[in-house]
């Protein structure tokens, strides 16, 4: 498998303006590296009756349990590896416990009909909630379209490294390439102690995917918003937004 990753660094030189319809300018990327991998797969589906797939795969470790069922070609994941065999950890292994792990595909709904909104997705371990909030507040908040959202430049509250990063870290900040290094002060002035993610170091921004109403980013289309989907994959992988 084969991903691409843009090249980002700020100043932003990378980023060029993405018109809207008119109602925000905003930037998109430009990739110039690419390298070979395969990580954390996510599949987000409509069908014409307006149902949805919401769907990630991931071992975790890069071969999970090591166990492969009988007969089946996958491996068991290893999630559960958060879990403690210490009696006195909060995350002692038991009964009507689930342990701490990234695997969290999103439906969006409408509150009043439950009717489908939005299907989303964002892979990418510790990031996933945060990615997964980021991508909703561009949409939702400022009014960007899916492939939009997914374009914005990201940051990453806590340590990256796996098992470290909500460990009393989280005054600690990652920002991608392309965020105006003119907010740097102000977020240390604040207490936190900030570091510009670029090339492969951007890894630990994630990938995400979406597929909405157009209602969910503006409100103005309600009447028209269920004659039409909208899409984005992020330009951070291999992903690609395909109608039928």
């Amino acid at each position: 498998m084969t991903r691409t990753t843009p090249e980002l660094a700020p100043p932003s030189p990378n980023f060029h303006a993405t018109p809207t319809g008119g109602r925000l300018t905003t930037t998109a990327y430009e990739c110039h590296q690419q390298f070979v991998g395969s990580d954390t797969s996510y599949v987000a589906v409509v069908d014409e009756e307006g149902n949805g797939c919401s769907f990630i795969c991931s071992v975790s470790s890069n071969f999970g349990t090591g166990i492969i069922p009988d007969d089946c070609g996958f491996v068991m994941h290893d999630r559960a590896k958060s879990m403690s065999l210490e009696e006195d950890s909060t995350n002692v292994f038991g009964p009507n416990k689930l342990p701490l792990h990234s695997i969290i595909p999103a439906i969006v709904t409408e509150t009043a009909t439950n009717d489908l909104l939005a299907v989303i997705g964002h892979v990418g371990r510790w990031m996933q909630p945060q990615g997964h909030l980021q991508v909703l507040l561009n949409m939702i908040v400022f009014g960007m379209d899916p492939q939009v959202a997914l374009n914005q430049p990201r940051f990453f509250v806590g340590d990256p490294r796996p098992w470290v990063a909500y460990k009393g870290s989280l005054q600690e900040l990652r920002l991608e390439g392309g965020i105006d290094p003119a907010l740097v002060p102000c977020l240390e002035s604040k207490g936190h102690i900030c570091r510009f993610f670029s090339g492969y170091k951007r890894e630990v921004f994630g990938k995400g995917h979406v597929i909405a109403r157009s209602k969910l980013f503006d409100p103005n289309s309600a009447e028209r918003s269920s004659k039409s989907w909208w899409s984005g994959a992020d330009p951070r992988c291999d992903g690609c937004a395909m109608g039928y």
